[in-house]
């Protein structure tokens, strides 16, 4: 069926006693950046989420400049997260070089691997087993639909089968999840949903939930996305965009030049 966002959208329940909050941002880090960071910040403020995870990606399954700064990657993302310990705490859950790779089935009938991050967010779940345990799952606004433009199964329905999948422990007697998205564009989004009648008991009951929250982003007022602001900056043309750096992230980059010429090949 199809339903619009605005008839399903409302703010989440109070928080219960007991009941513990963690949001996740799956990142490339890569670099890992300010803006990260402050939706992190923003969404506990909002959403009263006791923690965030920064999980970071292994790249072996996304392409091979990601594999080769992997080392890179992770040790910035440490840095930047101790700044903003124990509001904000590093994961390699993201690591899933040495797993066995299981697959599962789109809606459109393609199998994908299930290496995203709307995946391994789960492994958070088999760590609290039997406890009540609600995951925000942070998400940009491009990805706020059911399927991308290839027709090929996006944040919401990947989330969506995994809950159905019971995948890494997820039992829907303790646990939920929100797919809070980032927005930078319409305020409020009104995208349109297709669910079948599963997907739709699971939002009607709680299980899932969809929320949104205005990107911090639009506050420094520079018009290029995050990532284009980053290479302009890096490569020169606007030096005042490092203010989307953590200063130990500029550091770093500036004493490893290895990481910062295959950098700049794939902002």
């Amino acid at each position: 069926m199809e339903i619009n966002y605005s008839q399903i959208a409302s703010k989440i329940p109070n928080k219960k006693k007991g009941e513990v909050r963690l949001g996740i941002i799956c990142s490339d880090s890569n670099p890992p950046n300010t803006i990260e960071f402050m939706r992190a910040l923003s969404a506990q403020v909002a959403f009263l989420i006791d923690k965030v995870v920064y999980a970071v990606n292994d790249g072996i399954h996304k392409n091979q400049l990601l594999l080769e700064t992997k080392n890179h990657r992770y040790a910035m993302a440490k840095l930047a997260t101790n700044i903003y310990s124990p509001l904000v705490t590093f994961s390699d859950i993201g690591d899933m070089e040495a797993e066995t790779i299981t697959k599962t089935r789109m809606q459109n009938g393609i199998e994908r691997y299930r290496v995203d991050g709307e995946d391994y967010a789960f492994k958070l779940f088999g760590f609290n087993q039997n406890k009540h345990f609600t995951l925000f799952f942070m998400a940009e606004e491009r990805h706020f639909t059911c399927f991308d433009a290839n027709g090929n199964d996006d944040t919401i329905k990947k989330l969506l089968t995994n809950i159905k999948n019971r995948c890494y422990g997820f039992n829907s007697n303790f646990h939920k999840i929100v797919a809070l998205f980032i927005v930078g564009g319409n305020v409020p989004p009104n995208p349109k949903l297709i669910l079948d009648e599963q997907e739709k008991y699971l939002l009607d009951s709680g299980i899932f939930r969809i929320e949104w929250m205005e990107d911090p982003y639009k506050e420094l007022g520079i018009k290029e996305n995050v990532h284009i602001a980053l290479k302009d900056a890096l490569e020169g043309r606007k030096p005042e965009n490092y203010i989307l750096l953590p200063h130990v992230v500029y550091d770093y980059i500036q004493k490893n030049s290895d990481y910062k010429e295959k950098l700049t090949c794939c902002l």
